[in-house]
């Protein structure tokens, strides 16, 4: 497999007809074989597309690129991955990693493990890892903040991204995320793992599941955590002054 990105710095160039020079990388079975990076300036929108076929691309990451280019990268079979932003490693990461469409640091990712009727959210940081309260009240008796592998997180469950129309910038998100490493205030319905995300995404506080059971629109399955959360805080209490 070849793969090319555009770059602009050590990030993915915002416009393909911008580009400074490309990162070609050969990889082979999720690994880096070879990478090198050749100059793009000076050089048309054309002859950027031919450059590429020329080298025998297969694959490129973009960022935003005009419809003549993906016309013709499709007519050569070049798969493309466009609208990509970031540092060019965490996308080739992510590609290598079978990813790409879904994460880059500073998201809000969560996911639905198998067998479970809820969702686990965090916040990815980049290289693989994430920041997230660690696991639910059933798998983890004092759960806290902490950084753990990707694959951890999801323990094969499908990853997924929640956007927002306003949130705070990348590189915010992932200090207020890292700051909260080791604290433990953790409540299934207050404070829960997806508080802690939206709150490093946004400097709020909110979880669409509790509202969502709170307000009587839930499902049967998630006002069944509820009672379970209360049940276990009512527990805690009996016996204490």
């Amino acid at each position: 497999m070849k793969i090319a990105i555009p770059l602009f710095g050590t990030r993915i160039s915002p416009r393909f007809d911008h580009t400074q020079r490309f990162l070609l990388v050969r990889a082979e079975n999720g690994n880096v074989i070879e990478r090198q990076e050749i100059p793009a300036e000076g050089l048309t929108l054309q002859k950027s597309v031919n450059k590429l076929i020329e080298l025998g691309i297969d694959t490129m990451i973009c960022d935003d690129i005009e419809r003549g280019s993906v016309q013709q990268l499709n007519l050569n079979r070049i798969t493309l991955y466009s609208w990509v932003s970031g540092e060019a490693d965490d996308a080739l990461h992510c590609f290598l990693k079978g990813i790409l469409e879904a994460v880059f640091p500073g998201d809000h990712i969560y996911v639905k493990r198998r067998g479970r009727f809820y969702t686990h959210h965090g916040i990815y940081i980049g290289k693989g890892k994430v920041v997230h309260l660690t696991g639910s009240i059933r798998e983890k008796v004092d759960p806290e903040v902490r950084e753990t592998d990707l694959s951890w997180f999801l323990k094969c469950g499908n990853l997924k991204r929640r956007t927002y129309k306003k949130r705070l910038g990348a590189t915010e998100t992932i200090r207020i995320a890292k700051e909260q490493l080791s604290n433990k205030n953790f409540s299934m319905i207050w404070n829960n793992c997806e508080h802690f995300a939206t709150y490093c995404a946004t400097g709020e506080k909110k979880s669409r599941q509790v509202e969502r059971v709170l307000s009587g629109l839930g499902t049967g399955a998630g006002a069944g955590v509820v009672l379970y959360v209360l049940k276990r805080a009512v527990a805690s209490l009996v016996g204490k002054p």
